[in-house]
């Protein structure tokens, strides 16, 4: 048996089983009960190590029989603790929590270190079903003290790996690199492949989650490797079909498990193939994605640029077209006031409208194009720059104010706001013949309030066929969950 238990830890799980399985017969032979308990543990390892769940809870079951009917208490709790553990894998954690319970009450009255620190690895297995990562920490760094405590370095190695893992999932990429690097030392002096295996398996996972896909298939490289160095003759359904017979007038091994051995021997050369052939498929995805990522970070770039352009073609016609349009108008508008011929008139006329419609033009372009004024410096300093421009033709005078705005509003909502007090304005300008208009924002019981109103002539509301301004201002307001009202009578103003 302790050559079994010896070839399980080099995971030659083969002979490991064969020697086992002499062992237990042994055992049965001398009707000697701690032998058959311990053969039926370590082959229950066995098979738990392959993956054959059912397999290792039956033989860990019959180690317990063998316990209670022989009223042996030695090593019962870490029995418990392997039964618990298979029934986690197969996604039972009500029994496995009942088994872990009583595993820990087992091993504390054995006073076994070595086994109470592999109940609380198993806890926090189970928390980890849970997805509750700081409690599945909180009972691996207890199994990580007691093994301390008693100087087990496997069982510390066991526990350092294990608490990487968790701080993998609680975001600390950094920690649990470190943690499982440090366990991965005395893996390899251990010779333990499993749990080497296992430690590169993870350190990929990891490393690809933070983006650093070179170290991620260095690790799965060796990974990799480390698999096929692994003598897995048992993998699969096929296991139990290479297990040994034995009793005490015949030891000697059949031919057929040999035959048996010799075909799993060429299957792992093609698994050798198969597993170079993925690595190559794995670097050629890690190629594809890193091509995939420098277009992306292009077009961001491209992106970032055409939008500069943008809010530069923007200030220009703003601040130089736009003012000059204006002023034009006022200038002709002026002249025409004064007097002048019928021929000068009608030409003076057409010009006038030639600049309507290229302030009219012009304004469209400005909407669809991004305000930089509005992005970098808020809805009241772009709402200023936009009443200054019209206060310094003399024709209307506009006013704006603000009270309890601390912070500035989202950027959607400033967009629309803008948007909808740009339509206000255009509004007053061609229909409302006012002289003053007030504009204020403010904040009331926790609720951002718009108040427009002009001195204009006003009109009224229910009879009003609404056009496209009224409309475009309440689809806005409605964009952002808001409501509006429209108040005016002719000759009273308007207030929405």
């Amino acid at each position: 048996m302790n050559i079994g238990v010896t070839y399980t830890k080099l995971s030659n799980y083969t002979e490991a089983l064969s020697n086992l399985q002499k062992g237990l017969a042994i055992a049965k032979s001398r009707n000697d009960g701690f032998g058959i308990f311990a053969a039926y543990n370590n082959i229950g390892l066995v098979y738990s190590n392959q993956g054959m769940n059912e397999e290792a809870l039956q033989n860990y079951l019959s180690c317990l029989k063998t316990q209670i009917s022989k009223k042996d208490s030695y090593k019962v709790g870490e029995t418990y603790n392997n039964i618990a553990s298979c029934y986690l894998v197969n996604n039972k954690p009500n029994l496995a929590i009942q088994y872990l319970k009583e595993g820990l009450r087992r091993s504390i009255a054995e006073n076994d270190g070595a086994a109470i620190a592999n109940n609380y690895i198993i806890t926090g297995r189970f928390y980890s079903k849970k997805n509750d990562f700081p409690q599945m920490l909180e009972y691996y760094q207890k199994a990580l003290k007691i093994n301390e405590e008693i100087q087990n370095p496997f069982g510390i190695a066991d526990a350092q790996y294990n608490i990487g893992y968790a701080y993998f999932k609680l975001g600390n990429t950094k920690k649990a690199i470190e943690l499982i690097n440090t366990a991965l030392v005395t893996f390899k002096m251990a010779g333990q492949l499993d749990y080497i295996k296992d430690s590169y398996n993870d350190l990929t996972e990891i490393y690809k989650s933070t983006g650093n896909y070179k170290l991620a298939y260095e690790n799965h490289v060796l990974y990799t490797e480390m698999h096929d160095s692994i003598v897995n003759v048992e993998k699969g359904k096929k296991f139990k079909e290479l297990e040994v017979k034995f009793d005490l007038k015949n030891v000697k091994e059949n031919a057929k498990i040999k035959e048996a051995l010799a075909k799993k021997e060429l299957q792992n050369q093609k698994n050798i193939r198969y597993y170079t052939i993925a690595g190559m498929l794995l670097v050629v995805i890690f190629l594809i994605i890193l091509i995939l990522q420098r277009n992306k970070i292009a077009k961001i770039r491209r992106q970032k640029a055409l939008e500069e352009e943008r809010n530069r073609i923007s200030r220009d016609l703003h601040d130089n077209l736009g003012a000059q349009l204006s002023t034009a108008k006022m200038f002709m508008s002026s002249l025409k006031n004064k007097g002048i011929g019928e021929n000068d008139l009608e030409t003076l006329d057409t010009s006038i409208g030639m600049l309507d419609n290229s302030i009219s033009d012009l304004r469209k372009i400005m909407n669809e194009m991004h305000n930089s004024v509005l992005r970098e410096k808020g809805y009241l300093q772009a709402t200023e720059e936009l009443v200054n421009k019209i206060n310094k033709l003399h024709l209307i005078q506009f006013s704006l104010s603000r009270h309890n705005i601390d912070v500035r509003p989202d950027h959607k909502i400033e967009h629309e706001l803008f948007r909808i007090t740009q339509e206000l304005i255009n509004n007053t300008l061609k229909y409302a013949q006012a002289k003053q208009v007030s504009i204020e924002l403010l904040k009331r019981d926790g609720q951002l309030i718009l108040m427009y109103e002009d001195d204009g002539i006003g009109f009224d509301v229910t009879a009003l066929q609404r056009g496209n301004g009224l409309n475009n201002i309440e689809t806005r307001v409605k964009a952002i969950n808001g409501t509006v009202e429209f108040d005016s009578m002719p000759n009273a103003g308007f207030r929405p």
